[in-house]
């Protein structure tokens, strides 16, 4: 089944956005409004349009206030294959996901199998990067999602192979582009016990 994916302007979001990770309120009428227009288009065409961004929940757990999750990549996206991510989530879907926090327990659901509800996460900002190929072609809506040590995790038969990490532990990984803009943020560091 072809995969419809919601996308918004690039050209929108580089006059809403600066380069690197952006703290905004998720309520903020130009995101909003952003997010309610995205227009539908084939992930295979979205993939190489530069004029689009496709929208990305990325989700960063934090386990009993201390612990960042984490994995190295594999699965689809073969280029970031062997970066270290602090990010869960993926693509809003144009059909399936009506709004952001839908698409949130979707991909948690589908990635870790645990049930959640959209007051379980904080939303801490945006990501707008064009560093990569990667970057260039998606925008990153980021939350974070505490959870306790006891919570029972099922992942993905992505191959994720999760590890737990203190904050200053993270900085010596191959991160991904996504997560050194989380980590550069210090946002993660305002919401766990360093």
């Amino acid at each position: 089944m072809k995969e419809i994916l919601k996308v918004v302007s690039d050209a929108d979001c580089a006059s809403l956005f600066k380069e690197g990770y952006n703290r905004i309120s998720l309520d903020d009428d130009e995101l909003s409004q952003m997010i309610r227009t995205a227009k539908p288009l084939g992930r295979n065409l979205a993939e190489d349009d530069r004029r689009f961004r496709q929208l990305i929940v990325y989700v960063t757990v934090i386990v009993d206030d201390k612990y960042i999750m984490a994995y190295k990549r594999s699965g689809s996206e073969k280029r970031l294959h062997d970066l270290w991510s602090i990010g869960f989530g993926g693509h809003m879907d144009f059909v399936a996901d009506g709004c952001e926090s839908n698409a949130i327990i979707r991909e948690i659901k589908e990635e870790l199998g645990i049930n959640t509800r959209p007051e379980d996460y904080y939303f801490g900002g945006v990501i707008y990067k064009s560093d990569t190929e990667v970057d260039s072609v998606h925008l990153g809506l980021h939350f974070i999602l505490p959870l306790s040590e006891d919570t029972v995790i099922e992942p993905s038969d992505e191959g994720y192979d999760l590890t737990l990490y203190e904050y200053e532990e993270l900085k010596d990984l191959n991160l991904e582009s996504w997560s050194k803009c989380v980590m550069d943020s210090n946002i993660l560091e305002r919401l766990i016990n360093v």
